[in-house]
């Protein structure tokens, strides 16, 4: 298969299929894109700007790891479509809440992971090297918690993270150890009773932070 830019879209039920690099490209028709998940498959969950030989990285929720080329992913012009994990082991796993796409795991950088309790963790990406589609643990939980976000920061950048009650902290990468794979987190923001962490983000140096509220209001802040 070629190398060329791809958009990796992953469901609920954790079902992925492959889009051409420019399908999301601006359009003057109002009738938007077809991303051939049906109905059956439930809604999209992530969208990933991928390149074909890229690895994508699923984590779920409890902090379980799965990883499949760029490749392997179905394209839109294939019928069948596939599971991104394993089916069998679904009820096990736990959801997919978070998918990075990565060049290797040979490369330099780490991954950041925030969990819903507020613990924030920092490991370089190649201690993941062994991951494979079987699956790999990615982060240790405490009990009652579970993995909300994960990115991939090169270092030197900063981490914003975002509760259920509108507060908010960011922090350099910098600040954080870097830790084990078997590890657990550390304290990344303190939470008010019943608060708990609902997303998270590594800051663009130039960008907004756009806040959507679950009754559909907005909030745009440096």
């Amino acid at each position: 298969m070629p190398e060329q830019d791809v958009v990796v879209l992953s469901t609920v039920r954790d079902y992925v299929r492959r889009l051409p690099g420019d399908a999301f490209r601006v359009r003057r028709s109002i009738r938007g894109v077809s991303t051939t998940i049906s109905q059956e498959e439930d809604a999209i969950r992530h969208l990933v700007i991928a390149n074909t030989r890229d690895t994508v990285v699923f984590f779920t929720n409890r902090g379980k790891m799965y990883a499949i080329k760029g490749t392997s992913c179905p394209s839109s012009s294939q019928g069948a479509r596939r599971a991104a994990l394993e089916p069998d082991r679904r009820d096990a796993r736990g959801e997919s809440h978070a998918v990075v796409a990565i060049k290797s795991f040979d490369q330099s950088g780490y991954f950041i992971f925030v969990t819903r309790g507020g613990e924030v963790k920092k490991t370089a990406v190649k201690d993941y090297a062994s991951c494979r589609a079987g699956g790999l643990i990615a982060m240790d939980l405490p009990p009652g918690d579970e993995l909300v976000w994960v990115g991939y920061t090169p270092g030197g950048r900063e981490i914003s993270i975002v509760t259920e009650q509108g507060q908010s902290i960011r922090f350099k990468d910098e600040l954080l150890r870097a830790a084990s794979r078997h590890s657990g987190g550390v304290r990344g923001i303190k939470l008010e009773k019943k608060d708990y962490v609902v997303d998270a983000n590594v800051v663009e140096p130039e960008g907004d932070l756009l806040l959507v509220s679950a009754r559909g209001f907005g909030s745009a802040c440096r």
